[in-house]
């Protein structure tokens, strides 16, 4: 199970490291025929979506992080 989803966060990293470069790599071709405002767009679309998705997940786990501690702690807590 743990294997199966770290296997799946390294896709994901994999994918949006692609879309991302793919999005980049689009603005810097657009700049290069002229298109600059065009590219622009594409370069902070890109940019803007992949700094969202990190702040996003980084929120998520911080908010997900206390309940685990609280989780642990009371499965680690002797009975007696």
């Amino acid at each position: 199970m743990v294997q199966s989803k770290i296997a799946n966060e390294r896709r994901g990293q994999v994918f949006a490291f692609v879309l991302g470069l793919t999005g980049i790599l689009g603005a810097v071709y657009l700049v290069a025929i002229g298109r600059s405002l065009a590219g622009f767009g594409v370069f902070v679309g890109s940019l803007g979506s992949l700094i969202g998705v990190f702040i996003v997940a980084y929120r998520k786990q911080a908010q997900e992080l206390p309940k685990k501690r609280g989780e642990a702690e009371s499965v680690e807590a002797p009975v007696g």
